[in-house]
């Protein structure tokens, strides 16, 4: 699947890595009414035990709780501050004098109360600080939902690669059943006179090649195997795969893909964080406002000898800020900077995932055709070889004919097998580009 491996590289800058071991596939793809055993594995069921067990969500889904506590903490700032405070001060002895009832001159004085401090008025940053945080938890939300797409496009990936390889030694086997018939249809030839040892020679090189290429596809299966067994976070081993996602007939319309492209998650998420930017100017410019803080004490003790008995006080305080050496303004300026990142960032993704659509979108329509093309390619394929089987029996051609024949027919096989796989995973890219419903997906 090299075209896949391009694609997914530049597109979705996700890293494939896989490999696998074998089941014996069936050569058509399963019926997607085929019921399906717990003890088959299907690209629904892999998905979801990825989704179960994956640290990459994981790992989002704590971006998403930290982005809630840190709305919960600016919010806190935006209450009163309530606290008990009480103090028991000790000094050095004062020296004699004659105003003995001062009572900041007694050596251990306790004072207790209970203060409130509230801000009235901070250029209302504190609510744009809550609004940009609220964009903040729905962006972290939206590529949470990406990043379960992308997961699936992985899972998809690893699930087809160990089909592709299953199906690809599958055909192998088939064309070594094959060239065995041939060798032992030569011997007999040969031991008749009909044919050369030559020819039993050539046949039998040719079944040890095929040999040599099973070996490497068995530990190709194998790598493949252990790859989706990462994923789904559990060994695979021998259990059979169970491909029951129908063959694609035509891909969706192309002006609809397109529409879609711009609801697509990590979009949608640029779009919150464009908002994110813009309140984060409306916090920028109120630190250039005045601020106004009310505060009171309720005293529950207060030192010996002060003279004036009260149980409470307020304190209202008004600050002005009139300089601060353009550090207000240098303040508003990287905001605005960052408005227009995320503009930017935002128009390139929008257009970047357009792109993507209408380039998954050619690869879906090319592998579709190709194959159609190929499945009859496979029946002219298969008649040819009998032909001349036949014909080689009459005398009328002779055995490198055959042989030939023979992996033409087979190579077309396997390549047509290889298209309806890639196919499949084409259709499942173009969905997952637009993230289409979970119930639109295999």
């Amino acid at each position: 699947m090299k075209k896949y491996l391009t694609f997914a590289a530049s597109v979705f800058a996700v890293s494939i890595a896989m490999g696998a071991e074998p089941r014996q596939p069936a050569e058509p793809s399963a019926p997607a009414s085929v019921p399906v055993s717990d003890s088959v594995l299907t690209l629904k069921k892999a998905f979801e035990l990825a989704s179960l067990r994956s640290e990459r969500l994981d790992i989002q889904s704590e971006r998403i709780e930290q982005s809630r506590a840190r709305y919960r903490q600016t919010r806190g700032a935006a209450l009163p501050d309530l606290r008990f405070n009480v103090e028991h001060r000790i000094q050095d002895k004062p020296p004699e004098t004659n105003d003995g009832n001062s009572a900041d001159r007694a050596q251990e004085r306790t004072e207790s109360k209970f203060t409130l401090r509230q801000p009235i008025f901070q250029g209302f940053k504190e609510f744009a600080a809550l609004s940009s945080l609220r964009a903040d938890e729905r962006k972290q939300a939206l590529l949470f939902q990406r990043e379960a797409a992308l997961l699936y496009l992985d899972v998809a990936a690893a699930f087809f690669d160990v089909i592709e390889l299953e199906t690809e030694l599958t055909d192998l086997r088939l064309l070594m059943g094959l060239s065995k018939e041939r060798i032992d249809d030569l011997l007999g030839r040969n031991r008749l006179g009909k044919s050369r040892t030559s020819e039993v020679v050539t046949a039998e090189s040719q079944y040890a090649n095929y040999r040599a290429r099973e070996a490497g596809l068995v530990g190709d299966v194998a790598a493949a195997r252990e790859r989706l067994s990462f994923f789904i976070a559990e060994p695979l081993g021998l259990r059979p795969l169970v491909d029951n996602f129908p063959d694609p007939q035509q891909p969706p319309l192309l002006d609809d893909m397109v529409s879609r492209a711009k609801d697509r998650s990590d979009v949608a998420a640029l779009r919150e964080e464009i908002e994110a930017r813009r309140n984060g100017l409306r916090v920028a410019s109120a630190s250039s406002w005045p601020s106004i803080w009310a505060s009171g004490n309720y005293y529950l003790k207060r030192p010996e000898g002060f003279q004036e008995e009260i149980d409470w006080d307020a304190l209202f305080e008004l600050d002005v800020p009139l300089y601060r050496g353009g550090a207000g303004r240098a303040l508003r300026q990287e905001a605005r900077s960052l408005i227009r990142q995320a503009e930017k960032d935002y128009a390139r993704l929008l257009r970047f995932t357009e792109s993507d659509v209408r380039r998954s979108h050619a690869f879906l329509a090319s592998s579709i055709e190709e194959s159609r093309l190929l499945d009859d390619a496979v029946r002219r394929g298969r008649r040819a070889y009998e032909l001349l089987v036949k014909e080689y029996r009459m005398g009328l051609a002779n055995n490198l004919d055959v042989l030939q024949a023979m992996n033409t027919y087979q190579t077309i096989k396997r390549d047509h097998d290889l298209s309806r796989l890639q196919a499949k995973l084409d259709l499942i890219i173009l969905r997952l580009a637009v993230e289409m419903s979970p119930d639109d997906l295999p």
